[in-house]
């Protein structure tokens, strides 16, 4: 339910977007953060299409320097997908709204997806979990190794 409360917020014909912005005023956001061609691009999708079309939109008005190229994005669920659990005969879809709320139950990003940066913070903390699941339990940390004499997962979060 929240989810789609912010969907219609983020959607909303009042808000200003990338549909409203020439391509040099997007190209000067982009400027103005530290994204530049060596970044690594994580993304939350089955393709790179969104980013090779800013890719393309960009270049279209002379701005070549701005976007990593494709080797250096990610797409992570073709990562992650594969080893979600099953309930059932069915698998966990691999879309933040439905995992980040069963990692993240209480954090106050839970229920704010399809806004950009939102998404992006719920990626990134997807991604920290998932990379310290794939640890040795010695390097994970004592966060994640079970101790004895846990019954629930209560006792284990303590």
């Amino acid at each position: 339910m929240w989810s789609k409360i912010q969907a219609t917020k983020v959607f909303s014909l009042r808000r200003q977007n990338i549909d409203s912005m020439t391509v040099h005023q997007v190209a000067q956001k982009l400027k103005q953060t530290v994204i530049h061609p060596g970044t690594i691009i994580l993304v939350w999708a089955v393709n790179i299409g969104d980013l090779r079309m800013l890719r393309n939109f960009l270049a279209s008005a002379g701005y070549f320097d701005i976007l990593a190229p494709d080797e250096n994005c990610i797409p992570l669920i073709h990562v992650l997908g594969p080893n979600l659990p099953k309930i059932g005969q069915s698998q966990i879809p691999p879309r933040l709204e439905v995992l980040f709320p069963i990692k993240f139950p209480r954090h106050q990003l839970t229920g704010l997806n399809r806004a950009a940066l939102v998404d992006c913070q719920q990626t990134r903390l997807i991604c920290r979990v998932f990379e310290q699941l794939c640890m040795p339990v010695h390097k994970a940390g004592e966060r994640l190794a079970a101790r004895i004499g846990c019954e629930t997962f209560a006792d284990f979060r303590r």
